[in-house]
């Protein structure tokens, strides 16, 4: 932190004037033609996966980590591109060279992922949910009002600059933040305090990776609703020409890249966008069905080979010979990928502990998994996040906790 200025810090905090309903929150996009002259975009872009990459957060002023960053703010403002970036990314010579300094990066070949650095708070991470708050919530939970907040993040170093003021449970106070922001939306006829902390449906409000690739789809949404930049000169007209004429039609379209500007302002705005999240979120992830699901208990018996044996090792080592507990696991499939120190890499499949809910009274507990299909198995193998198993300890956990609290 001795690097870092107080002064900069403050220089992100919305000053008075800003902090006005009509104009904050905010979250901008600056246009990609501000690096690239053309885009590519495919006809049908690949599910996004989402990547963290965990080296970021360690001696940020190195030259590797300063290359790390400039590569990772162009690569996630040519969202557009999908899984065709790499192509334009790679082709320089700067990034072409870094590519075979890092092994990593050579994973990343034709795929769709959003690259995220994962540091100690993640701010830069969430800011997508961050920037969806009102000031209420932002004071009541005692998080700071950054201001001018821009996504894809350009210049990832920014956190160089914030995190270190941030609370040290940030994470803690932003995920109850955006459940009491997202609440109304999911469960408009109770406040969350008729329920306990463990209802699922509480628990699911709080689950920051759940919504941050809605969030990110929102945003992708809108802004491709902008207008392309302006041809400024006949060059660019006959360059486009020439390109277009040389890229398939059945694969792709190419053309100037789209305007910048507002994705959200104020806080209207930011609702319409929280509202559109649910949407998605329910369209993709059938997150209604879910919430239905668990709530009734009408959960799926069926679940991935994978897990069997580990099903059925949990269930042994819970159950005693004075009372048997029923264990129900719920794996959501098809859930969006966010591959990160949390996640346990299997083949091609990536898993996330979810939830658990343990009901006392009935003797049964629900453990809830999220399962979706990864081709970046080799890039979590590179980051070690395919040997630590998560996961698994996670469920010696909940079964720990489960045992505990029954025994007394």
């Amino acid at each position: 932190m001795s690097d870092v200025s107080e002064v900069e810090y403050l220089n992100k905090i919305a000053t008075e004037e800003e902090r006005n309903p009509a104009t904050y929150p905010e979250l901008y996009n600056l246009s990609a033609a501000f690096l690239y002259r053309f885009m590519a975009r495919p006809l049908e872009r690949s599910r996004p996966e989402f990547l963290y990459l965990p080296f970021l957060q360690n001696a940020p002023r190195s030259k590797t980590i300063l290359e790390l960053t400039g590569l990772m703010g162009e690569w996630n403002m040519a969202w557009e591109q999908g899984q065709l970036r790499s192509q334009t990314i790679f082709y320089r010579k700067e990034w072409s060279r870094l590519k075979r300094k890092v092994p990593l990066l050579k994973e990343l070949q034709n795929r769709n992922v959003y690259l995220l650095p994962n540091t100690e708070k993640r701010f830069n991470a969430y800011l997508p949910l961050f920037s969806m708050l009102p000031l209420s919530l932002l004071e009541r939970y005692g998080l700071p009002p950054i201001r001018k907040m821009v996504w894809p993040t350009v210049a990832p170093l920014d956190w160089y600059h914030v995190e270190p003021f941030l609370p040290d449970d940030f994470q803690e106070r932003l995920s109850r933040a955006f459940a009491a922001h997202v609440w109304p939306l999911i469960d408009s006829g109770s406040s969350p305090r008729a329920f306990s902390k463990d209802e699922p449906l509480r628990l699911l409000a709080h689950n920051l990776d759940f919504w941050l690739p809605h969030a990110v789809r929102v945003a992708e949404a809108r802004l491709s609703q902008n207008y392309f930049v302006e041809l400024e000169t006949e060059k660019d007209r006959q360059d486009l020409a020439e390109i277009q004429a040389n890229v398939p039609k059945d694969e792709a379209t190419v053309d100037r890249c789209r305007q910048g500007g507002h994705i959200w302002l104020g806080e209207a705005e930011a609702r319409e966008a929280t509202s559109e999240m649910v949407e998605i979120a329910d369209k993709s992830d059938q997150l209604k069905s879910l919430i239905d699901a668990i709530r009734s208990n009408r959960v799926e018996e069926d679940f991935s080979e994978v897990w069997s044996y580990a099903r059925e090792d949990f269930e042994r080592k819970l159950h005693r010979k004075r009372s048997r507990v029923r264990i129900k696991f719920v794996e959501l499939s098809e859930a969006e990928n966010i591959i990160g120190p949390e996640s346990e890499i299997h083949e091609r499949s990536c898993w996330q502990d979810f939830f658990a809910i343990l009901d006392e009274k009935e003797l049964q507990l629900v453990v809830c998994l999220t399962k979706s299909a990864t081709n970046l198995s080799e890039a979590a193998r590179l980051l070690g996040y395919a040997n630590h198993a998560p996961v698994s300890k996670a469920l010696a956990r909940i079964r720990k906790k489960a045992r505990d609290i029954l025994d007394n």
